[in-house]
């Protein structure tokens, strides 16, 4: 249960970095959950290969597991965290238009090297 209220709060507040960013909420959003869900997948898996139906059984390994787990929730938020924050705000252009800038982009280029 605490997991999912941490996976809410930090999936909103990737969503509102990443609208900070001009880039799109969903799209981290899913990059996100994408990247927990094959981390608890993985896990399960090998936890299942290993131990067998009677891993709920051992409640020590559970509870090992899922604070292994809200660890990885954490360091993932961080990793597309400190990604996002690396990109550009949304506003920001390398060059301020100017008149003269508008007019140069819209001049021909000199494709002569490509005969």
């Amino acid at each position: 249960m605490l997991e999912l209220v941490l996976l809410i709060f930090l999936c909103r507040d990737l969503s509102k970095t990443a609208k900070t960013k001009g880039e799109s909420g969903m799209g981290w959003i899913f990059r996100y959950l994408t990247m927990v869900f094959s981390l608890y997948m993985t896990v399960a898996i090998i936890l299942w290969k290993y131990y067998g139906a009677g891993a709920l059984e051992k409640t020590n390994l559970v509870i090992i597991v899922s604070i292994c787990g809200l660890a990885f929730d954490l360091l993932f938020y961080y990793l597309f965290k400190r990604r996002l924050q690396s990109m550009p705000d949304a506003g920001d252009d390398d060059e301020p238009q100017s008149p003269s800038n508008i007019s140069n982009k819209n001049e021909k280029k000199d494709l002569s090297y490509f005969r």
